[in-house]
């Protein structure tokens, strides 16, 4: 999906994508979310319903050694140790439920992504625990995730994968993989160089509805 979101210019893709992670979210705070404080000595526990939230929005994978930053869609969803119970304090967040049921938030903001993509006329694809849009395939995706090839090439060099690696060992690799992000491009030079490639290796943007036989939705809601 970043790749037709970012590459394609597709903007709907990227407010879908949003709108996901605010189903995701909202479930959290509406359903997870419990105050713990102390009353007469003693700790007391309260549902409370709101959140602190910062979203932040990005568009790049780490750079690699020698090649820029791939592009990847993603939100970071920041909650603070904060929320408000009825008595209008603040008080600490009692974050067990939320650590406990992370599996089926993911599943929240995996379905409603499902859900508005295809509202937006695409076919989507299930690959693991995840969906791809199902006309760019696997070959395509894997050209664009430069840092994942050189994390399971050393792992291949040293006669494993990453299901059989140790967890030290597949963590110290990739620790090593990860570049500091960089700010030496420019977004329109990132997108120029990303155009570049999409078009050495004949990405179809524009023929996106005819291969997946489904007419685009006119607007998003």
């Amino acid at each position: 999906m970043t790749i037709q979101a970012l590459i394609g210019c597709e903007e709907h893709l990227i407010h879908a994508n949003d709108k996901a992670v605010s189903a995701a979210v909202a479930y959290v705070e509406q359903h997870l979310t419990i105050g713990r404080h102390k009353e007469n000595g003693k700790s007391r526990v309260e549902r409370t319903g709101n959140l602190i939230i910062a979203k932040y929005h990005h568009e790049t994978a780490r750079p690699t050694e020698v090649a820029a930053p791939d592009q990847h869609l993603y939100v970071h969803a920041l909650l603070m140790n904060l929320t408000q119970p009825t008595d209008d304090s603040w008080v600490a967040l009692s974050n067990e439920q939320i650590f406990k049921l992370l599996q089926m938030t993911d599943s929240i903001y995996q379905a409603e992504l499902e859900r508005n993509v295809r509202t937006l006329g695409y076919a989507p694809r299930h690959e693991k625990s995840h969906i791809e849009l199902a006309h760019i395939s696997r070959e395509q995706i894997e050209f664009f995730s430069k840092r994942n090839a050189g994390i399971t090439a050393e792992l291949s060099a040293r006669g494993t994968s990453r299901k059989g690696a140790p967890h030290a060992l597949h963590q110290g690799i990739t620790l090593a993989h990860r570049q500091a992000k960089t700010r030496e491009l420019s977004r329109t030079e990132l997108h120029r160089q990303w155009r570049e490639v999409a078009s050495a290796i004949e990405m179809q943007f524009d023929q996106v509805w005819e291969q997946t036989e489904i007419q685009p939705a006119q607007t998003f809601g």
